[in-house]
């Protein structure tokens, strides 16, 4: 099953592109969401470097199964390469 089928099964969506995808729910009054990011940080050296970041918002009292929520974001970080 793939991390947007899992999502879906979750009622969440995907509201922004596939590159940096941003899952919130169906629901307007649920806000449950995720966010994949990949900003660019300068190190204390003066470089420039590129950080994957993921942000999670999630609110138990929406009855979301937290381990089929994990194993959605686990499923979707493989898919885009940033976890082996």
């Amino acid at each position: 099953m793939t991390a947007d089928e899992k999502m879906d099964k979750l009622g969440l969506v995907n509201r922004s592109s596939e590159s940096t995808p941003n899952y919130g729910h169906k629901d307007d009054e649920k806000y449950t969401e995720i966010e994949f990011r990949t900003p660019h940080y300068i190190t204390p050296g003066g470089g420039n470097k590129r950080m994957k970041e993921v942000t999670i918002y999630f609110y138990p009292e929406e009855g979301i199964d937290f381990d089929v929520f994990m194993d959605a974001i686990k499923t979707k970080l493989k898919e885009m390469g940033w976890l082996k």
